[in-house]
């Protein structure tokens, strides 16, 4: 199952501000957005754990992990391919 994720959401990250323990976005999750924008032009702004693990060298999985909370903390949307199932449908 392919998932596919766009930058384009209703909150964005700042790096101007300073961070602190109290913020809701994690450093991975962080250094995922700010690449992510760096690259939108390149990817069309559609994008794969797999590639953004690629441009940040490191593995999917955490790349993964980090996507799901951005997803849930409504920085990114996660697009499902039409006909993709999902543990969510039945």
């Amino acid at each position: 199952m392919k998932i596919i994720y766009c930058h384009h959401a209703e909150r964005d990250v700042d790096d101007r501000k300073l961070r602190n323990q109290n913020d809701d976005i994690t450093e991975n999750g962080a250094k995922v957005l700010r690449w992510m924008r760096d690259n939108e032009i390149q990817f069309s702004n559609i994008f794969k754990a797999k590639e953004i693990a690629e441009g940040l060298f490191t593995t999917s999985r955490s790349v993964s992990g980090s996507m799901r909370k951005l997803v849930n903390d409504n920085f990114i949307y996660k697009i499902v391919p039409r006909g993709t199932k999902t543990n969510q449908q039945s």
